[in-house]
């Protein structure tokens, strides 16, 4: 799958090792990191993540603080740790995809739009 990403210290937080923002994590953290991002990089749709159940692939709700409202993120779990991935799908052209059903499009996905690292249950 393609990657994009949100901003340079997302870019940084999410495959950059040499980043404050990789170094701040613990061993085990980069190691599940690293894994997700090997995963997301091979995959040949969304739908390939969305066959690994351990992922988690979920859509946000709009529940946390600072979204308000929906804003059409998904996010993915690293394993093992409380850090995820959390994206927005994009269409051929790197456009976001909000809204409709993506679960319905896993297959035609294959360009996400990286927004965040986050530790979760923090």
């Amino acid at each position: 799958m393609i990657t994009i990403f949100k901003n340079e210290k997302v870019r940084a937080a999410y495959q950059d090792k040499e980043s404050k923002e990789w170094r701040s994590y613990s061993e085990q953290e980069k190691d599940a990191l690293d894994a997700l991002a090997t995963i997301i990089d091979a995959a040949q749709s969304l739908q390939d993540i969305r066959n690994i159940p351990p992922l988690h692939l979920e859509i946000l709700k709009g529940k946390l603080k600072k979204r308000k409202k929906p804003t059409g993120e998904w996010s993915v779990r690293a394993v093992g740790t409380k850090y995820r991935v959390i994206f927005i799908p994009c269409d051929e052209n790197g456009n976001e995809k909000i809204g409709g059903d993506i679960l319905a499009e896993a297959r035609a996905i294959k360009i996400v739009k990286i927004t965040e690292v986050s530790k979760h249950y923090d």
